[in-house]
């Protein structure tokens, strides 16, 4: 089987020959061990493809990322600051566009789609993927990667901000998060069609370190479950990811459509009884705590235990929890295959 055939397989839970393995993102490392920044990426003459297939083909994980970064371009078409030219450096957006949730009635998705088409830095994140996709074939899957709806519609005034108008403007609030989840579904519908396989998002502000439980399911999920429906559409898988503690976000996602759910720690033993069947786990290697600071023989046998925990009969993805920290050793994350490739 090839890798993207086992990657596949195991989303549909079904039994592989090893376990699938692969990166979320991985562009702010790309971008640190060249020494180049995201804006050179974009603007290279193969829109950064050959710095993107020289990681992946060292990493030899089972995914290609697609240009994770080029949906910050829409904070920037609404006004705000974005920076991305600096050596080594993350994509950061510096100023969100608004001020106060209500904001959100002055734009269209429309218009920020069509401004984010006439951008040639924009449109170049879309022509590398079917130049990955060229090199691959059918070896790898082709992941369009974004950041989530609730995520964006927090980025847009600032996540602390966000939050805290939520709870004093709730109809705003519903407004603002409707809005960013048909931008991302329209993004998404755009690397679809440059070649995209599946689809993961980033989906930090729904953290349960950064809001309830019944925040979560008031505004969070429905946002996820619009992007299950719009995807649906296009017969396309959704991947989602959350940051940290994420225990109180299985069971509302049971039922939400998504086809995958990354997270950073999980209790394994307790999670894949409820998940199986519903949704593939991914996760979930600490990119500090395991891939950064362990050596390469501590992170092989850490992967190994885990692949024992999950096992080889579909609903598990051994993956980092988060992005790849910029400063995660290769060896490293080559371990982290090669326990992967080894549980056979």
């Amino acid at each position: 089987m090839t890798g993207k055939e086992i990657f596949l397989g195991a989303l549909n839970f079904e039994e592989t020959p090893r376990l699938p393995v692969a990166v979320l993102d991985g562009y702010t490392w790309i971008v640190k061990r060249d020494q180049i920044s995201h804006k050179d990426l974009l603007n290279a003459a193969d829109f950064g493809a050959s710095h993107v297939i020289k990681a992946f083909d060292e990493f030899a994980v089972d995914n290609v990322c697609a240009n994770a970064h080029i949906s910050n371009f829409f904070l920037k078409y609404m006004g705000g600051e974005i920076q991305y030219d600096k050596v080594g450096e993350a994509f950061e957006i510096s100023k969100p566009p608004l001020k106060t949730l209500d904001e959100i009635k002055n734009f269209s998705v429309d218009e920020l789609i069509n401004q984010a088409l006439a951008d040639d830095e924009f449109v170049a994140g879309l022509k590398l993927i079917p130049l990955l996709k060229k090199h691959y074939g059918d070896e790898r899957v082709i992941v369009g990667v974004s950041w989530g709806p609730f995520t964006v519609a927090g980025m847009m005034v600032g996540v602390q901000n966000f939050l805290t108008q939520a709870y004093d403007d709730e109809d705003s609030a519903v407004a603002i998060i409707e809005f960013s989840t048909q931008l991302i579904a329209r993004f998404a519908q755009l690397l679809v069609e440059y070649g995209a396989d599946v689809i993961m998002v980033g989906d930090p502000v729904s953290s349960g370190d950064m809001i309830s439980p019944g925040m979560f399911e008031e505004y969070a999920l429905p946002s996820v479950t619009g992007m299950v429906a719009a995807l649906n559409k296009l017969n396309v898988k959704y991947l989602l990811h959350i940051c940290g503690n994420t225990r109180a976000r299985i069971k509302p996602l049971l039922d939400s459509g998504i086809a995958a759910f990354s997270v950073d720690t999980l209790n394994l033993e307790e999670a894949l009884p409820l998940t199986r069947g519903n949704y593939a786990i991914c996760g979930d290697m600490n990119p500090y705590d395991v891939l950064q600071i362990k050596t390469a023989d501590e992170v092989f046998e850490h992967c190994l235990g885990r692949a024992k925990v999950a096992g080889r009969s579909g609903g598990f993805l051994l993956m980092p929890g988060c992005d790849l920290a910029p400063n995660i050793p290769l060896a490293n994350i080559q371990a982290m295959v090669n326990a992967a490739h080894s549980f056979v």
